[in-house]
């Protein structure tokens, strides 16, 4: 199945949607406007290689959203609306390069894109979801933070940022010390990668 099929489309009191293990390589904005009662998602171990701006604008009672195991190299910056309840979203084993910081994020309890390719990310993004129980960044291309994380003194929850090459020149000395402080919120000790005398 490379798409979602229409007759899926028209399922106005539609609720809960899994389409896992497929093929579906596109996702149709106006298949979404429909289905107003939709309140999780799951399209894992597919084809799809972005997540487009606004496909999700209707979806206001969206709460669990999981892409794991795509192709996606971009999530969109206005992929969903700002009025979003959104708790949970899962796009592990992808292609993600930028994590965006939008709105939507605030009200997110999970947020796991371990397992991509994320080398930058917006500092708005781990600002929003302070209050989060869970953010999972390991494995991931991560050789240092924007500098405005710095007024990030605690995070509610757990924050994963092993297995990324981080760099630990006297350049970065402060985000060492900034995830030192963080001690208690980081799910398990953070390597440097470089300078080689510290891998």
């Amino acid at each position: 199945m490379r798409g979602i099929p229409e007759a899926v489309c028209k399922l106005l009191r539609l609720e809960n949607l899994a389409l896992d293990n497929n093929s579906i390589e596109l996702l149709k904005p106006d298949c979404f406007a429909n289905l107003k009662q939709l309140r999780s998602l799951t399209m894992n171990n597919n084809r799809l290689t972005e997540i487009p701006n606004h496909i999700f604008d209707s979806n206001k009672l969206l709460q669990l959203v999981y892409f794991n195991e795509n192709n996606i190299n971009s999530i969109g910056l206005y992929v969903f609306s700002n009025a979003s309840i959104l708790k949970n979203l899962e796009s592990i084993s992808n292609r993600i390069e930028y994590l965006p910081g939008r709105a939507y994020l605030v009200n997110v309890t999970i947020l796991d894109v371990s397992n991509n390719l994320i080398s930058r990310l917006d500092p708005l993004a781990l600002t929003l979801l302070q209050e989060a129980s869970e953010i999972r960044l390991h494995n991931n291309r991560l050789t240092r933070l924007p500098p405005e994380v710095v007024n990030i003194t605690e995070f509610k929850g757990q924050i994963s940022l092993h297995n990324n090459p981080w760099n630990c020149s006297c350049e970065y000395i402060w985000l060492q010390q900034w995830m030192q402080n963080l001690n208690t919120s980081l799910s398990i000790p953070v390597f440097c990668a470089s300078p080689e005398r510290l891998s």
